[in-house]
């Protein structure tokens, strides 16, 4: 994921959520999908980064981090 487009992603929550361009494990066959969320491989990137930051972050922090080009 780039930091522009993770810039995108941000700013383009849905009541502070991430818009999914694939159904997740936690997401029920009535998921909403967008043809400009997350992609599989995006979000594997996003979690490659959140590993290897503090026990004390979340997601959206690593995505932040993508964003600012600080990963």
């Amino acid at each position: 994921m780039t930091a522009e487009r993770a810039r995108y992603i941000l700013d383009n929550t849905v009541y502070g959520s991430f818009r999914y361009a694939f159904r997740r494990g936690c997401a029920g066959a009535g998921a909403v999908l967008h043809d400009d969320g997350i992609t599989e491989a995006e979000d594997a990137h996003v979690r490659e980064v959140w590993d290897r930051m503090p026990g004390d972050t979340c997601y959206h922090d690593a995505v932040v981090r993508i964003a600012r080009g600080e990963a």
